[in-house]
This record gives structure tokens, C-alpha cells and sequence, in this order.
């Protein structure tokens, strides 16, 4: 609205104080207002109200027509799922196209073996081994690895896709079977991918005194001297065995390892003897998983952060390699899933000489041994990015021979573990076990029987670890564990308790090469006679290819 104020100079008079116009703006406005005033035109003339009420409607329908336009949350989020399953789909038609080239590719050339690049899925060098094989001569006719099947079904269990990377489920001995996706070079025959591996793993250590069994920390011997020594027999070899579908059994994958490493018995240290460690072929889909062979057992799949080749044994933690069938089955939840775990092994011992020279012999029980397994996996929330817990069971018949004497003996335990991966970089892991006769468990610190009693050794132990990756290259690692048999079932002389406590770094120089320091503290207890302890400093390098 114009009005003209005291000073002559037309003025906006709008909410707030008018303002004054130049006097040279103000004829023409002057004229507007004048020729508005001679017309008289009354406030209440309804072609005036017509024309606004059209003008308030079509605004009104421009911006209704604006919300229109937009989505609520809820709406973006239902659209935001619709992408995803349809990139999800996207991505197992070029897979199935991939697999249907690289098959159709392997028989044109009669079975003949090729050579190709590995690009592996998580990889760094992916992107650079994709412009490589781009760029090379006969690169079109190279076949498509089925590499990216590796992240689910080459392992020994399948964990949930949304933490997919931190691999819950997977005794940290078995990651090699990830180390395919790493590789630089593959070969297939007959659509078949073979991928071998190599672990070069060098020890130098210092015992203020000397552990048993002398290559690597388990327990504190009951004497007094330092000990120092090198070790390269935890070097190991191994093959990863990776089949195309079975086109009986859609989704349902073969895959097969074998593992070596040289920490078998030895008459001198620099001749070393070839060691089994793993030998097994498995089926594996989301929903199941079939092994037969040697590898881990069922329980306690995990094991302390150490460096070195001892892996707590006979200090806490409850396992080792043996061979079994085992079937698991899995149910997929809204948050995570279930697991139902089964495991038949042979009900094996060792043969082992008393306090008194007294040799006992171990034989294969009436019946094997049976482990149960469940495990319940979560996906993120507000107190982890993912977590796994468990508890499980095993019974077992052993049989013993002592001067013509057989003698049968029923091992049992129950356990508990968990693996809680709070950040990208932080994580916890702990394990829980008691039970009897379970040397061949590596547990009550290796000790069957009461050598004068003949009864079972009962034991409780366990261990816990914190990781924290400092950097993406640095590597940090504390943990505690320890291996307690129960008093009642000893006799003087025998170990009532191993326990130690240890830290380390790590820094990985490249993409194959570590190099770490560990320090522990081991203390051993021998019934009746005294406790001795030590103090071990480690120096380690891995090298892996």
C-alpha cells in the first residue's frame, strides 16, 4: 500500500514502518493511485472476490500437488529395500552368467588347465588386477573365477551377510580358507579352482624358564633354566578346492582343503616331520552345511590372540584338530540367526607314562564321541556391530590299557563361547569349559587320568581376549587364561594349575608380511611339590602367499 507521509515523498507502508520512495519515483505511483481513486471501486465487488478466490485455489492445488511429490520416511525406506532386491538380483544373474562362461570355457578346451588372475572380493588389488587382465592380449578369453562364492560358502561355517566380514563362527586358525580371495593367481581345471597357500611363520623366543614342550610356550617345566630358541616348523602348506554348484542341489556348493605344517615329534630341531593338520571336503549352502574330514572340532572354535604356534593349549583353551562328521543347520532371524550344530569324532587318546614309569596305553573307545553345538548370532544394534554366543556339549567312551589291564573311561564337558565385535576395530572374545578326561581336548592341562587312582581328571577353565585394531596396519591384543583341574581328582606331583597372561603388537609391513612382539607370563603348579613361573618374550614374522 502507497500512502504519502509528512515530508511529501511517497512511501511502502507494509507490517512494519513505511519507507520513503525518491521523489522521483513518485509521479507514476502518484497516477496509479489517483486513477485508483477516481474509480471508486467498492471493496465488495464479487468479480474482486472471485478472482482471489480462483487465485487462493490454484495455489492451493500447487501446493497440495508439491506434497504430493514427496515421500515420507517410511515411503523412501520401502523404496530404498525395492532397490536393494533388485541390485541383489541384478548381482546373482551376472554370477550365474559368470559361472555358465567360465564352465562353458573350461570344457571348449578339453579339460586343459589355465591360468588366470584372482580377483579376490575384498581384495585392494582387485581394481588393479581388473585393469590388468583388461589390458592384457588375451584377456577376453581368460575364464571368470567363482571367486566371490569363496566369502560364503569356503569356510567351515557360514555367518549372516550383514556381518559377513568379521567371519563370527570361524576358529581364527581357519581364516587361510579366506586367503583365496586375496590371491594373485588361481588355476582351474574342468571348472574346478585350486588355490594353494603358504605360510612362512618364523618364532624367536626367550623363556626366563623353560616351557614344555620347547618349540612353542604350553606349560612351565618343573626345573630351572632360561631357554632360547628359533622356530620355523609352524610353516604350513595348503590347498583350497573350490567346485561349481551341483545342479541336483541349487544353492549347494563343494569345496575341499588340505593343510600341512611341520610340528610333528622330531629327533633333531632343524629336521623337522610333516604334520596333518587339515584334510576335509564339505557341502555348504545358506541353509546347511555337510563336512567330513579333519579340521577343528565343533566346540570352542576359537582361540587366544597369541602369536605363537601353542594357541593356549593345555592352558585354557578347549580343542583341537580331529577328524569327524559334522552337520549343521541353520535358521535364518529378524535380527541375526540360529544354529543347531552336530559333530561325531573318533573317541581317540594318547599313551602317556606316570610319575612312577607306570606306561598307559589309549585305545579308541566302544563309541565315538558326540559334540552339540547352538549358537546364536546378532546383527548390529546399540551395544555391538554384530556378537555370537554359544554353549555346547560332548560325551565320549575312551578305553586304556596299563600292565594287561583294560579299563574303560566316559569323557563329558560342557562349554561356552562368544565373539562380540563392537566396532570395525575393537572386539572381545572368551570361551568357558569344564568337564572330565579330555587331554585329547588339549584341556586339564593335558592330564587323563589320577595315575594312582585310575579316575578321571576333572577340569575348569577358560580364557578372554581384547583386540583393537589401532590402525588398519596395527594390531593390539591383551588377553587372560588359565586351566584348573580339580583338586579331589589329582595325586602329588601331577599339574593342579597353568595359567598365563599375555599381550602383543603387531604391524603388517605389507599385504603378506607381519612382523609382531608378544610378551607372557606363565605360571605352573605341580600338587605338592611347588609353583614355578616364567616370563617369554617373542619375536614373530608371517609371511603369507
Amino acid at each position: 500500500m502507497l500512502i504519502q507521509c509528512r515530508s511529501g515523498l511517497w512511501c511502502k507502508s507494509m507490517s512494519g514502518p513505511a519507507s520513503c520512495l525518491l521523489p522521483g519515483d513518485g509521479p507514476d505511483l502518484q497516477e496509479t493511485v489517483l486513477e485508483f481513486t477516481v474509480k471508486r471501486i467498492h471493496f465488495f465487488n464479487r468479480n474482486i472476490w472471485s478472482s482471489l478466490l480462483l487465485s487462493a485455489c490454484i495455489c492451493s492445488l500447487g501446493s497440495v500437488s508439491s506434497s504430493w511429490g514427496q515421500m515420507t520416511a517410511e515411503e523412501f525406506g520401502q523404496r530404498l529395500e525395492q532397490m536393494e532386491r533388485e541390485n541383489e538380483t541384478l548381482r546373482q544373474q551376472i554370477a550365474e552368467a559368470q559361472t555358465e562362461t567360465s564352465s562353458g570355457t573350461s570344457a571348449s578346451e578339453g579339460g586343459a588347465s589355465s591360468l588366470s588372475l584372482g580377483m579376490g572380493a575384498v581384495s585392494s588389488d582387485a581394481p588393479a588386477a581388473v585393469s590388468d587382465a583388461k589390458t592384457g592380449a588375451e584377456s577376453e578369453d581368460l575364464p571368470s573365477l567363482p571367486v566371490l562364492d569363496l566369502e560364503k560358502k569356503d569356510r567351515l561355517v557360514s555367518v549372516v551377510s550383514d556381518y559377513d566380514s568379521i567371519m563370527l563362527n570361524m576358529a581364527q586358525d581357519d581364516l587361510e580358507a579366506e586367503l583365496a580371495r586375496y590371491k594373485n593367481w588361481q588355476w582351474n581345471k574342468d571348472a574346478f579352482t585350486f588355490t594353494p597357500y603358504v605360510w612362512f611363520w618364523l618364532t624367536g623366543t626367550h623363556e626366563t624358564n623353560s616351557l614344555y614342550p620347547g618349540d612353542y610356550p604350553i606349560w612351565v617345566k618343573n626345573e630351572d633354566r632360561s631357554h632360547t630358541y628359533f622356530d620355523m616348523k609352524s610353516t604350513r602348506l595348503g590347498l583350497n578346492v573350490t567346485a561349481p554348484e551341483i545342479a541336483s542341489m541349487p544353492g549347494v556348493r563343494a569345496t575341499g582343503v588340505f593343510e600341512m605344517d611341520f610340528q610333528n615329534t622330531y629327533v633333531f630341531e632343524n629336521e623337522a616331520d610333516v604334520e596333518l593338520r587339515k584334510a576335509y571336503i564339505q557341502l555348504q549352502s545358506d541353509e546347511f552345511m555337510f563336512l567330513m574330514g579333519q579340521t577343528w572340532e565343533l566346540l570352542s572354535p576359537f582361540y587366544p590372540t597369541v602369536l605363537n604356534w601353542g594357541f593356549g593349549a593345555g592352558g585354557g583353551n578347549f580343542g583341537f584338530r580331529r577328524p569327524m562328521v559334522r552337520f549343521d543347520r541353520y535358521f535364518k532371524q529378524h535380527n541375526g540367526r540360529f544354529a543347531v550344530q552336530t559333530c561325531v569324532l573318533s573317541s581317540s587318546t594318547s599313551n602317556f607314562t606316570d610319575a612312577n614309569g607306570l606306561a598307559y596305553q589309549g585305545k579308541m573307545g566302544r563309541y565315538p564321541e558326540f559334540q552339540l553345538r547352538f549358537e546364536r548370532t546378532f546383527t548390529k544394534n546399540d551395544l555391538w556391530k554384530s556378537a555370537l554366543f554359544a554353549v555346547g556339549a560332548k560325551i565320549g567312551d575312551k578305553e586304556y590299557v596299563m600292565q594287561g589291564d583294560e579299563f574303560h573311561r566316559t569323557s563329558w564337558a560342557f562349554t561356552a563361547d562368544t565373539k562380540i565385535q563392537f566396532t570395525d576395530r575393537f572386539f572381545f572374545l572368551g570361551e568357558f569349559f569344564t568337564g572330565e578326561l579330555h587331554a585329547v581336548n588339549c584341556a586339564g592341562i593335558m592330564q587323563d587320568l589320577n595315575t594312582q587312582t585310575r579316575e578321571n581328571v576333572g577340569s575348569t577353565g577358560g580364557w578372554f581376549a581384547f583386540g583393537w585394531d589401532i590402525t588398519p596396519e596395527l594390531h593390539y591384543s591383551i588377553g587372560y587364561s588359565i586351566d584348573d583341574p580339580w583338586n579331589s581328582t589329582l595325586c602329588q606331583g601331577m599339574k593342579g594349575k597353568n595359567h598365563f597372561i599375555y599381550t602383543n603388537i603387531s604391524r603388517d609391513l605389507t599385504k603378506s608380511l607381519n612382523l609382531g612382539f608378544e610378551y607372557q607370563y606363565f605360571e605352573t603348579e605341580y600338587v605338592g611339590v611347588r609353583t614355578v613361573d616364567s616370563h617369554v618374550f617373542m619375536i614373530c614374522s608371517m609371511f603369507k602367499i
